[in-house]
């Protein structure tokens, strides 16, 4: 897969994604019936690039309750919002326009609430905005959506043939994990092909979930071609990241996504599983050979998101 260097906003959409790509059932990845979600994973990461995942109740429930809370925050004046936003600008208020240019030149609009351990963890800490359920909405979407992801990681484990909890154990502290709560809002479509909701990139974890109320998302298959996402009630869409992609040294590739601009208003949550801090990322020996060398050098998450970030800065 191309990096998010390497990826070109400007190409055309190909068309959607067929109604015949694998979704997983949460119930039964939740169950952990391995032997029936096996092989739709495979076929589906190797094949489309992504993951569907079909929602039990409770996570429907805790979705739509967190959207809620979402909504009601993104529509307070800008003045009230700014009151939690971070000096540094890594959690708390994001104003639109100020996310980071994936893609030189391009401008993106959306606002974002962004959310870190250290926030989810502490009650008290004066970025929380003062809307009523707001923090107890975020918590339990966290929380619900880590435990999730523990699944997927395992069931991708699986896929790929190695220890099925190598990437849960290397994904567990949480400390790198963000939660993002994303408001794109409505309007005329500009004829600036730079002004985007967000542009093309690949995240730079190691899986991300995404829950959107309204289609937007593209993305990039293995073989290139950008697709409009499905959009379907209690439904998850699983992003494979840089980090899976440089252990498995390419056999899953990271999927190029982006945000077009749209009539409807859009919002989404997203959560990026992100590997441990202090773990080195590097192929592993089962994804090398001689005709397959090491695509990738080590690396820590850390320093992956922060050499990546940067270069996004510096292109705004």
């Amino acid at each position: 897969m191309a990096s998010t260097r390497e990826l070109n906003y400007r190409d055309r959409l190909a068309g959607r994604i067929d109604a015949g790509t694998p979704v997983i059932d949460g119930q039964a990845l939740a169950a952990g019936r391995w032997d029936e979600l096996v092989p739709l994973a495979l076929g589906s990461a190797r094949e489309h690039g992504f993951l569907c995942i079909d929602l039990p109740p409770g996570h429907r429930q805790i979705a739509g309750t967190t959207l809620q809370s979402a909504a009601a925050f993104f529509s307070l004046p800008d003045d009230r919002k700014a009151a939690v936003r971070d000096a540094d600008a890594t959690f708390g208020w994001t104003p639109s326009h100020e996310e980071p240019a994936y893609q030189p030149g391009t401008v993106s609009n959306v606002e974002s609430f962004d959310a870190e351990l250290p926030l989810i963890e502490s009650a008290d800490d004066p970025h929380w905005p003062d809307v009523p359920g707001f923090r107890s909405a975020v918590v339990d979407c966290w929380q619900e959506y880590a435990s999730l992801a523990d699944r997927i990681l395992e069931l991708l484990a699986r896929a790929a043939g190695i220890e099925p909890m190598f990437l849960v154990n290397r994904c567990s502290t949480r400390e790198l994990n963000t939660l993002r709560l994303l408001h794109y809002p409505g309007g005329p479509v500009p004829s600036n092909p730079n002004e985007v909701g967000i542009a093309a990139h690949t995240d730079f974890e190691c899986i991300t979930l995404i829950y959107q109320t309204a289609p937007g998302l593209e993305l990039r298959s293995p073989g290139g071609d950008w697709l409009d996402a499905p959009v379907a009630p209690g439904r998850v869409i699983v992003l494979l990241d840089d980090m899976l992609e440089h252990w498995t040294n390419g056999f899953f590739q990271a999927t190029g996504h982006r945000v077009r601009r749209t009539l409807e208003e859009r919002y989404s949550l997203v959560l990026f599983i992100a590997v441990d801090d202090g773990v080195e990322v590097a192929p592993l020996p089962e994804f090398v050979s001689a005709g397959h060398p090491p695509r990738y050098a080590p690396v820590g998450q850390a320093q992956h998101i922060d050499d990546e970030m940067t270069r996004a800065r510096n292109q705004m």
